[in-house]
């Protein structure tokens, strides 16, 4: 399934080739987003694209699309969605949920990097009692971040369920080289290699609990070995999607 995948092997990037963190006023640096934003290319409206590789339309992108549309206009009791698109005005509370979820896509993945046309925030009250519950439970209590790529039919089933777990909650599709558990990455680059035509990876808080080794020790998460910044999580309960960053 989409929660354990193997991460292929990626050269590091050397540091000429990652972007500095912003620096100086956030208002200028906000600023400069929305001059990034503007220079979208013509007839792009700061939606998800449905467009695979090879100008070919892919139906199961316009599937997600259509069924996000609908969780646009009228989400599930206890769910709060809202999409920020980068081509339009934003209040600045928008301004600022879009500049942090940006930020961190665009400072940990290389210069050669898609433009994010929109961003999606969730808000889930059982996903968040449920990650406040485990959270509860754990000695190490310190939350993170991580990215995660998947097909676009699988992301509102993220954002609306949580996470599962290939192996036990749902058949393993694509390995677990490392272990069962949820695969994630602290960089984007390895995600967006699994987001196949969608154009999009969700950005989760993260509960690492105890490290180890290999998932076999009693941890809470592990590193892939071999795949710098993987990081498997032993239950979905630590992982709290937030943002869906398009691109």
């Amino acid at each position: 399934h989409w929660t354990s995948w193997p991460a292929p092997r990626q050269k590091a990037q050397p540091a000429s080739s990652r972007i500095p963190a912003p620096q100086g006023n956030a208002r200028a640096v906000l600023q400069a987003y929305r001059q990034r934003a503007n220079g979208l290319q013509p007839g792009s409206a700061g939606a998800p694209s449905l467009v695979a590789k090879g100008g070919v339309q892919d139906p199961a992108a316009e599937e997600a699309k259509a069924k996000m549309d609908r969780l646009l206009d009228s989400p599930p009791e206890g769910v709060h969605v809202r999409r920020i698109e980068a081509s339009k005005p934003k209040s600045e509370e928008d301004d600022q949920k879009f500049f942090y979820a940006v930020g961190r896509f665009e400072h940990l993945v290389g210069r050669a990097h898609p433009k994010v046309t929109a961003v999606d925030v969730w808000s889930n009250s059982a996903l968040e009692a449920r990650f406040e519950a485990k959270r509860a439970k754990m000695q190490n209590k310190e939350v993170t971040w991580v990215f995660h790529g998947t097909q676009a039919s699988n992301i509102p089933e993220i954002c609306l369920h949580g996470f599962k777990v290939g192996g036990k909650d749902v058949p393993i599709v694509n390995g677990a080289v490392y272990g069962t558990g949820v695969y994630t990455s602290e960089q984007p680059d390895t995600a967006m290699s699994y987001a196949r035509s969608g154009n999009a990876v969700v950005l989760s808080k993260a509960l690492a609990g105890k490290n180890g080794v290999t998932g076999k020790d009693g941890a809470d998460s592990w590193p892939g070995q071999q795949a710098p910044g993987v990081r498997i999580f032993a239950t979905p309960e630590q992982l709290l999607p937030v943002y869906v960053i398009h691109y």
